[in-house]
C-alpha cells in the first residue's frame, strides 16, 4: 500500500488521516502537531514566529497563535479533551554570541507554543525542542505515531 506524504512547509498548516504522513523539516521554526485519537485525524503546523499580537482568522501558520486557530478550524476541534500535542523544533540555528537564549527566535517560538497550548489545556505528549540541531518531524496519521530525527549542524568552513 502506498502512503501519501504531505510536506508541511514554513508557514503552512495541513491535516491528514488514514495512510497519510505529515512531515516538516524544522530549524528555529516550531512544529506543532495535534493528534485526535478518537477521530483518527492529525494536524501539523510549521510556525515561523511566535505570537502575532493580533487575532487573525486567516488559515496559516506564520505565527503560533494563528497556527492553533487554523488547526482548530481545519480539524473541527471545539474541545481538546481527546487531543494531544507534539512540539518539535525551536533550535538556535544562528548561534550569536552575547545573546541570551531567551532572545533567540527558536526559544521565543517554543515559549509561545507552550503558552498557547496551555491556554487550551492541551497535553504535550512529546516534546523535542531547543538546542542547535534541526529536526525532521513525521506524524503517521494511520498509527498516530510520531518520529523525530535530528539533522546535524554543518559548520561553515
Amino acid at each position: 500500500m502506498n502512503r501519501s506524504l504531505i510536506n508541511v512547509r514554513m508557514c503552512q498548516v495541513e491535516i491528514g488521516h488514514g495512510d497519510t504522513d505529515l512531515v516538516a523539516l524544522l530549524g528555529s521554526c516550531v512544529g506543532i502537531g495535534l493528534i485526535w485519537e478518537d477521530r483518527g485525524i492529525c494536524g501539523l503546523a510549521h510556525c515561523l514566529l511566535s505570537s502575532s499580537k493580533q487575532a487573525t482568522h486567516v488559515i496559516g501558520a506564520k505565527h503560533v497563535d494563528q497556527a492553533l486557530y487554523s488547526l482548530e478550524m481545519l480539524m473541527g476541534i471545539s474541545d481538546y479533551s481527546n487531543v494531544r500535542a507534539v512540539l518539535v523544533g525551536g533550535a538556535n540555528m544562528t548561534i550569536q554570541g552575547g545573546h541570551k537564549a531567551r532572545d533567540m527566535i527558536g526559544d521565543r517560538n517554543i515559549e509561545s507554543a507552550v503558552e498557547e497550548l496551555s491556554k487550551r489545556n492541551v497535553i504535550i505528549s512529546q516534546q523535542d525542542t531547543g538546542g542547535i540541531a534541526g529536526r525532521k518531524l513525521k506524524i503517521n496519521c494511520q498509527t498516530r505515531q510520531v518520529s523525530v530525527s535530528k539533522i546535524p549542524r554543518i559548520e561553515a568552513a
